[in-house]
């Protein structure tokens, strides 16, 4: 498929704006809660937006298998990372070994990034935060459950099928937190759907679309903000008077493919490179997801910002690192 230069500078904002946003401590809002309105639902409806779709059954099932293929494997080994760091520092906190093996195979079931998650198959119980690869699991899910639902579903029950099940998703999770993320798997249909209408219809966005956009992202942030205890965090099943925050992380989207449109007209190699990061953006997520490792580095000033800037540049520099090395060595 032939790349779109707006749509890798999008997906590279929003790598980045992922980086900055988990580098600033939740009690400190503002910027962070600005980003969380919005940037994994830029993802979702990105990842929607440049997928092919299947035309029948035959199609569907080889492009799950596909999805799996591909995005299985990273997700497997973060894991793998999280255990072994766990079992490193943290071995004396369980009871046995088997203690210890059995919570993180629940870590990987249910695949969920937040505390105390409610264990609907096993009766109750608590399950440890896994992290960042929730997002791979919900991605896995949700891009094979949409595939399936498009093949089966015209246009006009389509619409109807993903805002029943997206609300399904939605109340379920603020309830129980399904395996693999089931309920946020199904929650973000909708931002799949609004990703595959935009491919279909090549939508494009003048400055009425834009200023109206950025209104309703200004407008809706500040309901949100002031009247709910927390935005919008797929992880954290974290629903802020929905459908509200639904709508404002699309208008906050829709704010960030235009100016990335805006970008890529203009002919500077700096702002150009963000397209870069953007077509190797679940690269840098994972190296992102692992840079626990070397918090160290970062977390040395008492600024906050100067912190966010060095968890930024450290990220990026290990990610030019891993592709220098896979071009010269792993052909």
């Amino acid at each position: 498929m032939q790349r779109i230069l707006s749509i890798d500078i999008a997906k590279g904002i929003a790598i980045l704006l992922v980086i900055v946003a988990h580098a600033i401590p939740q009690e400190r809002g503002g910027v962070r809660e600005i980003i969380y309105s919005f940037h994994m639902p830029l993802f979702f409806i990105l990842s929607a937006y440049v997928s092919k779709y299947s035309s029948n059954i035959t199609e569907m099932w080889h492009r799950a298998v596909q999805i799996v293929k591909k995005l299985v494997p990273p997700t497997l080994l973060l894991w793998l990372v999280y255990a072994i760091n766990s079992y490193v520092r943290d071995i004396d906190n369980y009871l046995s070994v088997s203690d210890f093996v059995v919570q993180k195979l629940l870590q990987l079931l249910y695949a969920s990034g937040v505390n105390n998650s409610q264990l609907v198959i096993l009766g109750g119980g608590n399950v440890e935060a896994l992290g960042m690869p929730w997002f791979f699991a919900v991605l896995i899910e949700s891009k094979i459950i949409y595939d399936v639902l498009q093949v089966y579903c015209k246009k006009h029950v389509l619409f109807i099928v993903v805002l029943l099940l997206t609300s399904a998703g939605v109340f379920l999770g603020e309830i129980y937190h399904f395996p693999l993320c089931g309920d946020v798997s199904i929650a973000v249909l909708f931002f799949l759907w609004v990703g595959h209408q935009m491919k279909d219809c090549r939508v494009s966005f003048g400055k009425v679309g834009f200023a109206v956009a950025f209104v309703s992202w200004g407008m809706l942030w500040f309901v949100t903000s002031r009247y709910a205890d927390w935005g919008l965090e797929l992880a954290g099943r974290s629903y802020p008077m929905f459908p509200l925050c639904y709508i404002e992380a699309l208008s906050g989207t829709l704010v960030i493919i235009y100016l990335s449109d805006i970008i890529s007209k203009r002919n500077n190699s700096l702002l150009l490179r963000l397209s870069f990061f953007g077509q190797f953006s679940l690269n840098i997520l994972m190296i992102h997801c692992v840079d626990f490792l070397w918090k160290d580095l970062y977390m040395v000033s008492d600024y906050l910002w100067v912190n966010v800037a060095l968890r930024v540049v450290i990220d990026i520099t290990l990610f030019y690192v891993y592709r220098t090395i896979k071009i010269k060595y792993m052909r």
